[in-house]
Protein backbone atom coordinates (compact mmCIF):
# COMPACT_ATOMS: atom_id res chain seq x y z
CA UNK A 1 0.00 0.00 0.00
CA UNK A 2 1.21 2.85 -1.39
CA UNK A 3 1.39 5.58 1.96
CA UNK A 4 1.23 9.28 1.41
CA UNK A 5 0.32 12.25 3.74
CA UNK A 6 -2.87 14.16 2.96
CA UNK A 7 -4.12 11.88 -0.12
CA UNK A 8 -6.62 9.24 -0.10
CA UNK A 9 -3.75 6.60 0.53
CA UNK A 10 -2.64 5.71 4.29
CA UNK A 11 0.39 8.26 5.20
CA UNK A 12 2.89 9.10 7.52
CA UNK A 13 2.22 11.87 9.68
CA UNK A 14 2.92 15.24 8.38
CA UNK A 15 5.06 17.51 9.63
CA UNK A 16 4.24 19.59 12.75
CA UNK A 17 1.63 22.72 11.53
CA UNK A 18 3.13 25.27 13.68
CA UNK A 19 0.67 28.29 14.51
CA UNK A 20 3.10 30.69 15.32
CA UNK A 21 0.45 33.31 16.40
CA UNK A 22 -1.38 33.52 19.63
CA UNK A 23 -4.79 32.94 21.41
CA UNK A 24 -5.68 35.11 24.40
CA UNK A 25 -3.36 36.89 27.13
CA UNK A 26 -3.01 34.43 28.89
CA UNK A 27 -2.23 31.17 26.34
CA UNK A 28 1.61 30.09 25.53
CA UNK A 29 1.74 28.81 22.48
CA UNK A 30 3.58 25.56 22.60
CA UNK A 31 4.06 24.99 18.63
CA UNK A 32 4.14 21.46 18.47
CA UNK A 33 7.60 20.66 16.07
CA UNK A 34 8.63 17.49 16.76
CA UNK A 35 9.21 14.93 14.62
CA UNK A 36 6.06 13.20 14.10
CA UNK A 37 6.42 13.70 17.86
CA UNK A 38 6.84 17.19 17.83
CA UNK A 39 5.24 17.91 14.44
CA UNK A 40 5.83 14.57 13.47
CA UNK A 41 8.82 15.40 14.24
CA UNK A 42 5.97 17.36 15.23
CA UNK A 43 3.19 15.47 16.28
CA UNK A 44 5.15 14.51 19.09
CA UNK A 45 7.75 16.86 18.29
CA UNK A 46 6.25 19.73 17.85
CA UNK A 47 7.13 21.62 21.19
CA UNK A 48 8.02 25.25 21.15
CA UNK A 49 6.68 27.70 24.00
CA UNK A 50 6.41 31.44 22.64
CA UNK A 51 4.19 33.74 24.28
CA UNK A 52 2.04 36.33 22.19
CA UNK A 53 -0.40 37.97 23.42
CA UNK A 54 -3.62 38.50 21.16
CA UNK A 55 -5.65 41.81 20.89
CA UNK A 56 -9.58 41.37 21.73
CA UNK A 57 -9.70 38.01 23.20
CA UNK A 58 -10.71 37.71 27.21
CA UNK A 59 -8.14 36.17 29.27
CA UNK A 60 -9.07 32.66 30.27
CA UNK A 61 -9.99 31.82 33.43
CA UNK A 62 -7.16 28.86 34.98
CA UNK A 63 -8.52 25.80 35.15
CA UNK A 64 -6.50 22.79 36.65
CA UNK A 65 -4.31 20.28 34.88
CA UNK A 66 -5.01 21.62 31.77
CA UNK A 67 -1.67 21.87 30.04
CA UNK A 68 -0.36 18.74 31.20
CA UNK A 69 -3.58 16.77 29.80
CA UNK A 70 -2.75 18.72 26.67
CA UNK A 71 0.82 18.34 27.06
CA UNK A 72 0.70 14.41 27.59
CA UNK A 73 -1.72 14.15 24.47
CA UNK A 74 -0.05 15.62 22.18
CA UNK A 75 2.98 13.26 23.14
CA UNK A 76 0.71 10.33 23.10
CA UNK A 77 -0.66 11.73 19.40
CA UNK A 78 2.65 11.63 18.30
CA UNK A 79 3.68 8.10 19.32
CA UNK A 80 0.40 7.16 17.20
CA UNK A 81 -1.62 6.18 20.32
CA UNK A 82 -4.71 7.94 19.57
CA UNK A 83 -7.16 6.27 21.91
CA UNK A 84 -5.23 7.60 24.55
CA UNK A 85 -4.83 10.94 23.23
CA UNK A 86 -8.56 11.37 22.43
CA UNK A 87 -9.18 10.78 26.15
CA UNK A 88 -7.04 12.77 27.44
CA UNK A 89 -8.02 15.81 24.65
CA UNK A 90 -11.72 15.61 26.03
CA UNK A 91 -11.04 15.97 29.45
CA UNK A 92 -9.11 19.17 28.87
CA UNK A 93 -11.77 20.06 26.56
CA UNK A 94 -14.74 19.92 29.37
CA UNK A 95 -12.54 21.69 31.67
CA UNK A 96 -11.89 24.55 29.33
CA UNK A 97 -15.32 24.64 28.04
CA UNK A 98 -16.33 24.73 32.17
CA UNK A 99 -13.97 27.24 32.82
CA UNK A 100 -14.17 29.83 29.61
CA UNK A 101 -17.16 28.90 27.98
CA UNK A 102 -18.19 26.98 24.19
CA UNK A 103 -16.54 29.80 22.17
CA UNK A 104 -13.30 31.02 23.52
CA UNK A 105 -10.18 30.65 21.53
CA UNK A 106 -8.68 28.04 24.28
CA UNK A 107 -11.72 25.92 23.23
CA UNK A 108 -10.66 26.12 19.62
CA UNK A 109 -7.46 24.62 20.32
CA UNK A 110 -8.59 22.10 21.85
CA UNK A 111 -10.68 21.32 19.27
CA UNK A 112 -8.43 21.58 16.64
CA UNK A 113 -6.02 18.74 18.91
CA UNK A 114 -9.15 16.63 18.61
CA UNK A 115 -10.09 16.79 15.38
CA UNK A 116 -6.83 15.78 14.64
CA UNK A 117 -6.83 12.48 17.01
CA UNK A 118 -10.64 11.84 15.12
CA UNK A 119 -8.69 12.12 11.64
CA UNK A 120 -6.11 9.72 12.25
CA UNK A 121 -8.71 7.09 13.71
CA UNK A 122 -10.55 7.75 10.95
CA UNK A 123 -13.37 9.43 11.93
CA UNK A 124 -14.11 11.93 8.91
CA UNK A 125 -17.47 13.05 10.23
CA UNK A 126 -15.89 13.78 13.58
CA UNK A 127 -13.18 15.18 12.42
CA UNK A 128 -14.81 17.58 9.97
CA UNK A 129 -17.57 18.80 12.79
CA UNK A 130 -14.44 19.52 15.20
CA UNK A 131 -12.63 21.20 12.48
CA UNK A 132 -15.47 23.65 11.45
CA UNK A 133 -16.13 24.54 15.25
CA UNK A 134 -12.34 25.23 15.91
CA UNK A 135 -12.49 27.26 12.73
CA UNK A 136 -15.86 29.18 13.63
CA UNK A 137 -14.59 30.08 16.91
CA UNK A 138 -11.23 31.36 15.74
CA UNK A 139 -13.09 33.60 12.95
CA UNK A 140 -15.50 35.27 15.50
CA UNK A 141 -12.11 35.61 17.88
CA UNK A 142 -9.58 37.29 15.97
CA UNK A 143 -10.86 37.92 12.39
CA UNK A 144 -10.84 36.28 8.77
CA UNK A 145 -7.47 36.79 8.59
CA UNK A 146 -5.49 35.50 11.34
CA UNK A 147 -2.92 32.62 11.76
CA UNK A 148 -5.52 30.81 13.77
CA UNK A 149 -7.40 30.59 11.22
CA UNK A 150 -5.43 29.93 8.49
CA UNK A 151 -4.36 26.72 10.77
CA UNK A 152 -7.96 25.50 11.11
CA UNK A 153 -8.35 26.05 7.00
CA UNK A 154 -5.64 23.86 6.31
CA UNK A 155 -6.42 21.14 8.81
CA UNK A 156 -10.10 20.96 7.04
CA UNK A 157 -8.57 21.32 3.66
CA UNK A 158 -6.17 18.11 4.80
CA UNK A 159 -9.14 15.88 5.79
CA UNK A 160 -10.87 16.56 2.53
CA UNK A 161 -8.21 15.81 0.42
CA UNK A 162 -7.88 12.35 2.49
CA UNK A 163 -11.32 12.10 1.65
CA UNK A 164 -10.86 12.92 -1.97
CA UNK A 165 -13.00 16.52 -1.53
CA UNK A 166 -10.69 17.79 -3.71
CA UNK A 167 -13.15 20.77 -4.91
CA UNK A 168 -13.79 21.61 -1.32
CA UNK A 169 -10.34 21.44 0.11
CA UNK A 170 -8.68 23.80 -2.93
CA UNK A 171 -10.25 26.98 -1.79
CA UNK A 172 -9.42 26.52 1.98
CA UNK A 173 -5.75 25.67 1.51
CA UNK A 174 -5.51 28.58 -0.96
CA UNK A 175 -6.66 30.94 1.63
CA UNK A 176 -4.84 29.23 4.23
CA UNK A 177 -1.31 30.25 2.30
CA UNK A 178 -2.38 33.70 1.44
CA UNK A 179 -3.44 34.20 5.19
CA UNK A 180 0.11 32.85 6.43
CA UNK A 181 2.33 34.62 3.54
CA UNK A 182 0.80 38.03 4.65
CA UNK A 183 0.73 37.39 8.28
CA UNK A 184 4.14 35.24 8.30
CA UNK A 185 6.14 36.38 5.30
CA UNK A 186 6.59 34.19 2.35
CA UNK A 187 10.06 32.75 3.57
CA UNK A 188 8.49 31.61 6.96
CA UNK A 189 8.96 27.69 7.39
CA UNK A 190 6.01 27.47 9.50
CA UNK A 191 4.43 27.94 5.57
CA UNK A 192 5.45 24.31 4.95
CA UNK A 193 2.35 22.37 6.26
CA UNK A 194 -0.21 24.69 3.95
CA UNK A 195 2.45 23.91 1.08
CA UNK A 196 2.34 20.19 1.89
CA UNK A 197 -1.67 20.08 1.92
CA UNK A 198 -1.46 22.46 -1.03
CA UNK A 199 0.84 19.79 -2.70
CA UNK A 200 -0.99 16.89 -1.52
CA UNK A 201 -3.77 18.07 -3.48
CA UNK A 202 -2.28 19.25 -6.82
CA UNK A 203 -0.52 15.96 -6.95
CA UNK A 204 -4.31 14.03 -6.07
CA UNK A 205 -5.61 15.89 -8.99
CA UNK A 206 -2.78 15.06 -11.23
CA UNK A 207 -0.89 18.01 -11.67
CA UNK A 208 2.42 16.78 -10.92
CA UNK A 209 4.50 20.11 -11.72
CA UNK A 210 2.51 22.15 -9.24
CA UNK A 211 2.72 19.67 -6.96
CA UNK A 212 6.53 19.24 -7.06
CA UNK A 213 7.09 22.97 -6.77
CA UNK A 214 4.99 23.04 -3.86
CA UNK A 215 6.90 20.40 -1.75
CA UNK A 216 10.21 21.58 -2.95
CA UNK A 217 9.73 25.45 -2.07
CA UNK A 218 8.09 23.71 1.92
CA UNK A 219 11.31 21.67 1.94
CA UNK A 220 13.41 24.44 1.32
CA UNK A 221 12.28 26.66 3.65
CA UNK A 222 12.52 24.01 6.50
CA UNK A 223 15.87 23.06 5.84
CA UNK A 224 16.72 26.57 5.20
CA UNK A 225 15.72 27.83 8.72
CA UNK A 226 15.91 24.49 11.01
CA UNK A 227 18.17 22.60 9.23
CA UNK A 228 18.60 19.67 6.91
CA UNK A 229 18.18 17.10 9.34
CA UNK A 230 15.07 18.42 11.12
CA UNK A 231 12.10 15.32 11.66
CA UNK A 232 9.71 18.36 9.74
CA UNK A 233 10.76 17.26 6.73
CA UNK A 234 9.86 13.59 7.49
CA UNK A 235 6.55 13.83 5.77
CA UNK A 236 7.31 16.37 3.21
CA UNK A 237 10.32 14.47 1.85
CA UNK A 238 8.25 11.43 1.94
CA UNK A 239 4.95 12.78 0.20
CA UNK A 240 7.66 14.10 -2.21
CA UNK A 241 9.21 10.78 -3.28
CA UNK A 242 5.63 9.15 -3.34
CA UNK A 243 4.85 12.39 -6.18
CA UNK A 244 8.34 11.07 -7.98
CA UNK A 245 7.15 7.56 -7.95
CA UNK A 246 3.26 8.85 -9.55
CA UNK A 247 5.77 10.14 -12.08
CA UNK A 248 7.79 6.68 -12.69
CA UNK A 249 11.06 8.07 -11.22
CA UNK A 250 12.17 5.33 -9.26
CA UNK A 251 15.19 6.75 -9.09
CA UNK A 252 14.43 10.42 -7.78
CA UNK A 253 11.50 8.02 -5.07
CA UNK A 254 13.81 6.12 -3.75
CA UNK A 255 16.83 8.04 -2.79
CA UNK A 256 14.42 10.60 -1.01
CA UNK A 257 12.79 7.92 0.91
CA UNK A 258 15.92 6.80 2.15
CA UNK A 259 16.84 10.19 3.01
CA UNK A 260 13.27 10.32 5.11
CA UNK A 261 14.03 7.53 6.84
CA UNK A 262 17.63 8.43 8.07
CA UNK A 263 16.06 11.19 9.08
CA UNK A 264 13.20 9.39 11.11
CA UNK A 265 15.52 6.92 12.54
CA UNK A 266 17.38 9.02 14.27
CA UNK A 267 14.50 11.10 15.56
CA UNK A 268 11.87 8.43 16.52
CA UNK A 269 11.56 5.09 18.34
CA UNK A 270 12.05 2.13 16.26
CA UNK A 271 8.87 1.07 16.16
CA UNK A 272 6.99 4.09 15.35
CA UNK A 273 4.37 4.55 13.01
CA UNK A 274 6.20 7.01 11.10
CA UNK A 275 9.43 4.48 10.37
CA UNK A 276 6.48 1.63 9.02
CA UNK A 277 5.35 4.14 6.91
CA UNK A 278 8.40 5.08 5.00
CA UNK A 279 9.76 1.31 5.08
CA UNK A 280 6.40 0.84 3.41
CA UNK A 281 6.65 2.97 0.94
CA UNK A 282 10.61 2.72 0.02
CA UNK A 283 9.31 -1.64 -0.27
CA UNK A 284 6.82 -0.53 -3.16
CA UNK A 285 9.80 1.70 -4.25
CA UNK A 286 12.05 -1.37 -4.44
CA UNK A 287 9.83 -3.58 -5.86
CA UNK A 288 8.73 -1.16 -8.43
CA UNK A 289 12.89 -1.19 -9.80
CA UNK A 290 12.61 -4.89 -9.36
CA UNK A 291 15.05 -4.52 -6.53
CA UNK A 292 13.32 -7.45 -5.06
CA UNK A 293 15.91 -8.94 -2.00
CA UNK A 294 16.54 -5.09 -0.88
CA UNK A 295 12.42 -5.04 -0.85
CA UNK A 296 12.55 -8.38 1.18
CA UNK A 297 14.84 -6.98 3.64
CA UNK A 298 12.71 -4.37 4.62
CA UNK A 299 9.78 -6.60 5.10
CA UNK A 300 11.59 -8.62 7.74
CA UNK A 301 11.82 -5.30 10.04
CA UNK A 302 7.99 -5.58 11.09
CA UNK A 303 7.51 -1.94 12.26
CA UNK A 304 3.97 -1.34 12.23
CA UNK A 305 1.80 0.61 10.31
CA UNK A 306 -0.04 3.80 11.08
CA UNK A 307 -3.61 2.99 12.27
CA UNK A 308 -6.85 4.00 10.60
CA UNK A 309 -7.37 4.51 6.65
CA UNK A 310 -4.48 7.89 6.74
CA UNK A 311 -1.88 9.66 9.33
CA UNK A 312 -2.80 12.95 9.92
CA UNK A 313 -0.46 15.41 11.15
CA UNK A 314 -1.45 17.47 14.51
CA UNK A 315 -2.88 20.77 14.57
CA UNK A 316 -1.32 23.99 13.93
CA UNK A 317 -2.71 24.99 16.89
CA UNK A 318 -1.38 24.98 20.17
CA UNK A 319 -1.64 21.75 22.20
CA UNK A 320 -1.00 23.46 25.45
CA UNK A 321 -2.70 26.55 27.17
CA UNK A 322 -0.79 28.82 29.59
CA UNK A 323 -3.31 30.14 31.60
CA UNK A 324 -5.48 27.17 32.22
CA UNK A 325 -2.71 25.04 33.26
CA UNK A 326 -2.06 22.63 36.44
CA UNK A 327 0.07 24.04 39.31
Amino acid sequence: MLSSVGSSSTGVPRSPKVNKSSLTPSVALVLVVAALAGWLGSAPDRALARTEPSVGAPAAAPAPNVNDLTTRAAALSAEGRYAEAERLYREALAIVEGAVGPDHPNVAVVLGNLGSVSQNLGRYPEAESLYKRSLAISEKSFGPDHPNVAASLDSLASLYVTQARYAEAEPLARRALAIEEKTMGKDSPDLAPALSTLGDLERARGKYEQADQSYERAIRLVEKKKGGSNPELVSLLNNRAMLALDRGKYAEAESTLERALAIAEKSYRPDHPTIGMILNNLMVVYQAEGKEEKARKLSGRGVPLPPGPAATPPPRLPSSLEGTGGP
